[in-house]
């Protein structure tokens, strides 16, 4: 799967993070905590999806992933900003087997 070009952050979903949790899944290569948003013991999957323009992106929060999608998973600080209602863009990074989404002002792949 191609790296989305600096999907945009819905306000629904930046909305939605406040109620959310996290918790950890995996760790990348330099042993930062990779998790999954969680709400209500359920987990609540990140994905890209085509934006309301063509050519464009943005992330999207669904119970179960369709078919065709990858889930992303977050860092910690990210899930801390997006529950801020930072309107920065995410981006998605491929890291040690697993789709993660970061803060653009985050560290770099």
């Amino acid at each position: 799967m191609p790296t989305p070009p600096d999907p945009h952050i819905p306000a629904l979903l930046l909305a939605a993070a406040v109620r959310l949790g996290w918790r950890v899944v995996t760790h990348d290569p330099s042993g930062v905590e990779l998790g999954e948003l969680v709400e209500d013991g359920r987990t609540r999957h990140l994905i890209v999806v085509a934006g309301s323009t063509p050519g464009t992106v943005e992330w999207a929060l669904v119970g179960e992933v369709p078919r065709g999608f990858a889930a992303h998973l977050l860092t910690s600080a990210t899930h801390a900003a997006l529950r801020a209602g930072k309107p920065e863009s995410l981006g998605a990074l491929w890291i040690s087997g697993a789709h993660v989404a970061e803060l653009s002002s985050e560290r770099a792949a």
